[in-house]
């Protein structure tokens, strides 16, 4: 096998001379073709527009009628085996543009106040699409200023596979995507996430209808709580255990839907509640269910979620003559539980409710689906584990510089605190060191709270910071240090629990004694979102650039939308990638992620009169970043190559700064598992770490990877969604699923150099083919 043998796949050399043109864009499709359509749009100036292939030119959205837009829509012409090529203009610019693709039936392109959006899986989930992003600067009238930046990211679903080729891409995207058909996809997907195994949470990505892979925080915003009870009238009581005194109240139902999976049973939120009527006359009992469509008759009741097994009914006693749904929950009371089945199986698909009596007093309603659904709990116990291991430890993290006028960095120290927001006080106690070594105090003021609700928080204050040593946490008293962006300010990541996004009244906290659920602060959005959810979508407490603490701060450009928001995704990607906190390791934050990236192909030298070699077969290599401390960093995006026949292996990378990384060290993979250490480079001022030959020279090796999860069983939970998708096609043809491994599994992906944007500035290619996989569907 040679990760050079896929037809997506060209090797060579290329020089990076911009063709001047826009790059044609060449589809081959598969022989569906005729099932293809597509729309192009983008804005230029302060309007959006879409290429209309009949007229060859843009055409503006201005006056569309909000709603779904076809008139965007293109169909291939002028194919050619089956690939075709759309030639967009050089003269003029497309600003946030996007390039849609559907095969099979579509409605088109959502637009509203003549600005068109994506499709999505919760808003087009019938649909076969796919899509990328194409920014366009076209260049003056001197011909300078020219740019073009090409994102395959696929986040929120994939209905077919694609990869992009072409020649003028920076090392090492002249190739990215998956090469792979959509049954090719959903095979390797179902061999992983077995439905029964520990992944199988993740099966349900899996639209078994359509055949699409939809991302878990698509799977977690779909609306769960059931249509309420269509069918809820009175009628004669005719059992004989009826109670005389039924008629003697006012009901009230509200039902749920139930998961039972490995003996455990959650439920969704309760629907709205529904009211019969007064009883009357002989009509002294209720029935409920759900009118069959189109008639005035009950017919089977038709679940909301894939997930769901069973239902629960609930139902609020008033008294007699009350004609309004009481609002508090825990005024309704479980009247019965069964499968779908089961309630499928009664005489007329309806429940008849004629006694007072009930199943189960004390279990009420939820507000919130928080339980449901597994992927709605599935980072509960990282979550936890990091706040409480932070509570007790440092958190540290220099960061680089933010505003592009700065030169300095920060460093951000801190810990888990227990806060209590009071408009007009102080944020925080702690103190900052400044550049003479000595402790300061933070003037912050809160501008939210009324001091007596408590949250938890991972509260960080900025640093002045070691030049020769940027991971140095330990700064206090040194006389060498330098000013900061950031330095003097304080921000604050939310413990991801509210009364809004959790039907929990309290809970325990690892290190942390009974913590009290709050509300959410009253500016944070997302907030309804579940904490995993939040983790999943990178929102929420995780995308907090409306802080209004962070803003007040005004003296500090940035720090709420850059400063605070990317510690937040340096951390949610960690816990996406499973990394940020274990039982048995804890890195520390500058280890989440390697700024090491290889900087060109591995180059074979063949010479049967080397003592030294490395025997035939197909290797991956990667680097890793030995921080000040001595500690290593995970592991870098990876680069592969094929020995024909024994030879050495030289690895080239960019260099990165001494007093972040002391030493670089770089690792050998055999198959999918197997690592090996082959060498260390010293990274100095003088001798930038930037080469290394690979002799054989080995030594075993547990490298600190991600996704641990999808290879040990009992690994802290990992969005495992996003690590099928980062297995390296290169590596292994059999069972990877993307081209060197990069993807985008969650929105913060590109963490550590794994993106799939192609940015070719002014080195425009003369094309670009896009080498599109059969559909599911086919």
């Amino acid at each position: 096998m040679s990760t050079m043998k896929h037809p997506n796949i060209i090797a060579g050399r290329y020089e990076l001379v911009s063709s001047g043109e826009f790059p044609a864009m060449n589809f081959k499709l598969p022989h569906t073709k005729e099932c293809f359509t597509y729309a192009i749009y983008g804005q230029q100036g302060k309007e959006w527009v879409y290429w209309d292939d009949a007229s060859n030119k843009y055409v503006s959205f201005n006056g569309s009628t909000n709603g779904i837009n076809t008139a965007c829509l293109n169909k291939p012409t002028n194919l050619k085996d089956g690939t075709f090529t759309i030639n967009l203009p050089t003269d003029q610019s497309l600003g946030s543009g996007a390039v849609i693709m559907f095969f099979g039936a579509s409605a088109g392109v959502p637009v509203s106040q003549n600005k068109p959006s994506a499709p999505t899986p919760d808003g087009n989930p019938d649909m076969c699409f796919g899509l990328f992003e194409v920014t366009y600067t076209a260049p003056d009238k001197t011909g300078a200023k020219q740019s073009l930046d090409v994102d395959i990211t696929v986040v929120d679903q994939i209905s077919f596979p694609f990869t992009a080729h072409s020649d003028t891409a920076p090392f090492p995207l002249t190739c990215v995507g998956i090469p792979l058909s959509q049954n090719e996809l959903i095979e390797r997907f179902k061999k992983v996430f077995d439905s029964s195994g520990q992944q199988a949470a993740f099966y349900q990505c899996l639209q078994e209808s359509t055949g699409q892979l939809v991302a878990p925080q698509d799977i977690l915003q779909k609306n769960t709580t059931p249509k309420p009870p269509s069918y809820c009238g009175l009628a004669p009581a005719t059992s004989a255990n009826a109670d005389k005194d039924f008629p003697e109240y006012a009901y009230f139902y509200r039902v749920s839907e139930t998961y039972e999976r490995d003996g455990k049973t959650t439920e969704t939120a309760g629907s709205a509640p529904v009211f019969p009527g007064a009883f009357k006359g002989n009509l002294n009992a209720v029935h409920i269910g759900w009118l069959k469509h189109g008639t005035a008759f009950p017919g089977p009741y038709k679940k909301n979620n894939p997930i769901s097994t069973g239902l629960r009914l609930y139902r609020a006693r008033e008294p007699k003559g009350t004609k309004t749904a009481p609002a508090d929950l825990s005024a309704y009371e479980l009247l019965a539980e069964m499968s779908i089945a089961q309630w499928n199986a009664q005489s007329g698909y309806v429940y008849v409710d004629d006694t007072t009596r009930v199943k189960n007093k004390n279990r009420h309603p939820h507000k919130t689906d928080y339980g449901f659904n597994p992927l709605s709990v599935w980072f509960d116990d990282v979550l936890q584990g990091f706040f409480g291991h932070y509570y007790t430890k440092d958190f540290w993290l220099y960061q680089d510089p933010q505003e592009k006028n700065k030169q300095n960095g920060t460093l951000w120290r801190g810990s888990v605190q227990k806060v209590m927001p009071k408009r007009g006080e102080k944020i925080t106690s702690m103190e900052y060191i400044n550049t003479k070594g000595t402790s300061a105090s933070i003037d912050a003021k809160w501008t939210w709270g009324d001091g007596k609700t408590e949250y938890l928080v991972l509260q960080l204050v900025g640093n002045a910071y070691d030049p020769a040593d940027l991971n140095n946490s330990n700064i206090k008293g040194m006389t060498t240090l330098s000013s900061a962006e950031y330095e003097g300010a304080v921000i604050n990541v939310y413990f991801p629990y509210f009364a809004e996004n959790t039907d929990l009244l309290s809970m325990t906290v690892p290190q942390l004694s009974l913590y009290k659920i709050p509300p959410a602060p009253s500016w944070m959005q997302n907030h309804t979102l579940s904490p995993s959810q939040m983790v999943f979508a990178c929102s929420g407490v995780f995308a907090s650039g409306n802080d209004t603490d962070a803003n007040a701060q005004s003296h500090f450009a940035g720090l709420a939308t850059a400063g605070l928001t990317n510690i937040e995704n340096v951390i949610v990607s960690a816990i996406n990638r499973g990394i940020a906190y274990g039982e048995a390791t804890v890195l520390t934050p500058q280890q989440y992620t390697c700024l090491f990236t290889f900087s060109a192909k591995p180059t074979v030298n063949i010479n049967n009169n080397m003592i030294t070699h490395v025997p035939p077969w197909i290797y991956t290599y990667y680097l890793t970043g030995v921080l000040g401390d001595g500690c290593e960093t995970t592991l870098s995006a990876p680069q592969t190559v094929e020995l024909l026949e024994a030879a050495q292996v030289g690895l080239t990378w960019l260099p990165q700064r001494p007093e972040l990384y002391k030493a670089v060290r770089i690792y050998r993979q055999v198959g999918d598992n197997d690592f090996v250490l082959v060498g260390e480079v010293e990274n100095t001022a003088k001798h930038l770490a930037t080469y290394f030959l690979d002799t054989n020279s080995t030594e075993p090796a547990s490298p600190h990877r991600f996704y641990g999860a999808l290879r040990t069983p009992g690994a802290v939970n990992c969005n495992s969604y996003s690590g099928f998708l980062h297995r390296n096609w290169n590596v292994n043809e059999f069972i990877g699923v993307s081209i060197n491994g990069f993807a985008y599994g969650y929105p913060f992906d590109d963490q550590g150099g794994f993106s799939t944007n192609i940015n070719y500035g002014a080195h425009l290619p003369k094309g670009i083919l896009i080498n599109i996989g059969a559909p599911w569907n086919t």
